[in-house]
């Protein structure tokens, strides 16, 4: 299922990143809601920060920011949060993960990407 989400919101080449998924959820918000409400995607960035989703790295993606937070459990590698905030011209995704993900295979990308 993971994957196919992945592919719906294309953002597929994260797949081979992804190890084990319990739960994801995936939101698409045109950017003008954002103003529209009197929101920022920075404000929400800080939304993310004070729940303990601390940012991994950024990087530019056909001209699109996706960043990478990760909201680590103590207990279980298994029940580690990701949230990866893709913004685009005019809307912003949202993934959503619970479980394990590789992250040298998500760092050899950002370097892949940053060469190209």
């Amino acid at each position: 299922l993971c994957p196919t989400v992945l592919w719906m919101a294309d953002e597929h080449e994260f797949a081979s990143a992804i190890t084990d998924i319990k739960n994801i959820k995936l939101i698409v918000v045109p950017k003008e809601e954002f103003s529209e409400r009197g929101l920022s995607v920075n404000g929400f960035k800080k939304v993310l920060k004070a729940d303990s989703f601390q940012e991994l790295g950024y990087f530019r993606d056909h001209g699109d920011l996706v960043t990478i937070y990760l909201q680590e459990n103590a207990k279980s590698k298994l029940r580690d949060r990701y949230f990866i905030l893709v913004e685009e011209d005019d809307e912003v995704f949202g993934i959503e993960m619970k479980g394990s993900v590789d992250m040298n295979v998500l760092l050899n990308m950002e370097k892949e990407i940053a060469l190209n």
